[in-house]
């Protein structure tokens, strides 16, 4: 009779607990939308992000916050939330990878977004449009090269397409202006030998020639 009698207690604390847990969580959501509903926004995020803190697997607590922080263009605090959800739902990785990474480029983390990004790719190796994400982080990075090398890839798939052609455009012109600033400072430094000057120089006219083909 003992061990049935044991087994009971624990079950009856196991469910206390568990109640307990879920109308603690029940109550400060409550609380979060309340303040919420009466305008108190900032309140509202700032409770949700207490919540977040002491029920990090309540998928249901994660996803408001997160929406709730989007809606305040607090991207930092949706960063904490979409991570939390990332690790919830494991299978939807992949989404929450993306989502994380435009999170960064909309804080202009662009090169962090870059690495997200790819790695979305590995997963989605013939998606265009993330494909367009990848390359206009680089360019919004100064990541020029790069850049122009994913822009020329994507006219490729579509040769009409406007952005692509600005995207190489932009690229083409950015890494321009970083060859004149390094010939402008090699000139009063001695810093580079002739062959490395001549090179440089091609490299301008192919980049100033790309840059106004496209521009026009």
């Amino acid at each position: 009779y003992a061990f049935p009698m044991i087994l009971m207690v624990v079950i009856a604390v196991v469910t206390t607990v568990i109640y307990r847990t879920t109308q603690s969580s029940q109550g400060l959501m409550v609380r979060a939308n309340w303040r919420d509903l009466n305008g108190d926004k900032a309140g509202a995020l700032k409770l949700y992000s207490m919540i977040s803190e002491i029920y990090p697997t309540n998928a249901e607590v994660q996803r408001r916050y997160y929406d709730l922080a989007m809606e305040m263009r607090n991207r930092t605090e949706a960063e904490v939330a979409n991570e939390r959800l990332m690790d919830l739902y494991p299978d939807n990785r992949e989404y929450y990878l993306e989502r994380q990474a435009d999170l960064q480029v909309w804080q202009d983390r662009f090169l962090s977004a870059v690495e997200l990004y790819r790695e979305v790719a590995r997963l989605r190796p013939t998606d265009v449009q993330l494909k367009e994400k990848i390359a206009k982080a680089l360019l919004w990075g100064r990541k020029w090269d790069d850049a122009k090398r994913e822009f020329t890839a994507l006219l490729e798939i579509d040769p009409s397409n406007p952005g692509y052609m600005q995207g190489v455009a932009g690229a083409a012109a950015g890494e321009a202006r970083q060859i004149r600033t390094e010939l402008a400072m090699s000139g009063r430094s001695n810093g580079m030998t002739s062959s490395e000057r001549e090179e440089k120089l091609r490299e301008l006219q192919e980049n100033q020639e790309l840059a106004t083909r496209y521009y026009d």
